[in-house]
C-alpha cells in the first residue's frame, strides 16, 4: 500500500494497523499499544478527561511487507498527563507476551534500547528470540503537547549478529531523528 496519513477516526487506521507485519494481536490486552503502537490505545484515551485532542498516522510499505521494512509513524497531540502515560514504559507483565497471526503464535521480548538522537528518545525493541518472526523497533519522542512514535519492523535476519542489530539501531535512529525534526519545524 501507498504512504498515507489519516486521523485516528478513520477506521482504516485499525485496518492498516491489524495487517502490519510486526502488529499482530497480543494475548495481554495491557501490552498492545507495544505491540501495536499507540494508535492501539488512542480511542480509549478519548474518552479519558485528560485524553487525546487529536492525532495522525502514517504508515510506509512501499518496499515492504515482504520486499524490506515497514515503517509506520504516529503523532499524538494530548495533555500532560495522557502523554505521560503513553511516554511511560509496559508493566511488567509485558516483557514477554504472545503474539499470533491467526495461523501460528510466537513469543516476543521487551527490550529497551538507548537511541543516540533525538534528546529524550525512548526506544524499545520487540523480538523473537528464535529469530523466526520481524521485529519491531519503535522510539517514543516528546516534542511540547506531541508525542511522535515511529515503528519499524523488519523481517527476519539473523538476530544473534551484532552488524544487524547495529544497522536496524542506527536505522531507527535516523528515522526517529527525521521524523522529529519534520515535526518539530511544523508543530512549532
Amino acid at each position: 500500500m501507498p504512504a498515507e496519513a489519516l486521523p485516528y477516526t478513520s477506521e482504516r487506521i485499525a485496518d492498516m494497523g491489524q495487517t502490519q507485519i510486526g502488529a499482530p494481536p497480543v494475548d495481554h490486552p495491557e501490552c498492545r499499544q507495544w505491540t501495536q503502537g499507540v494508535w492501539s490505545t488512542v480511542t480509549s484515551l478519548k474518552k479519558e478527561p485528560d485524553g487525546v485532542l487529536g492525532a495522525a498516522f502514517l504508515v510506509d510499505s512501499t518496499k515492504g511487507a515482504f520486499g524490506g521494512p515497514v515503517l509506520s509513524e504516529s503523532i499524538v497531540y494530548a495533555s500532560g498527563p495522557a502523554l505521560d502515560h503513553l511516554a511511560a514504559g509496559p508493566p511488567d507483565s509485558c516483557a514477554t507476551v504472545r503474539l499470533t497471526d491467526g495461523q501460528k503464535s510466537w513469543t516476543h521480548r521487551y527490550e529497551q534500547v538507548a537511541l543516540p538522537r533525538p534528546a529524550g528518545a525512548k526506544a524499545y525493541r520487540l523480538w523473537d528470540p528464535s529469530g523466526a518472526n520481524p521485529t519491531t523497533w519503535a522510539a517514543l519522542v516528546r516534542h511540547g503537547d506531541y508525542l511522535i512514535e515511529v515503528r519499524l519492523i523488519v523481517l527476519p535476519f539473523s538476530a544473534d549478529d551484532p552488524d544487524d542489530l547495529a544497522g536496524e539501531r542506527a536505522m531507527l535512529t535516523d528515522l526517529a531523528s527525521q521524523a522529529y525534526a519534520r515535526a518539530a519545524s511544523i508543530l512549532d
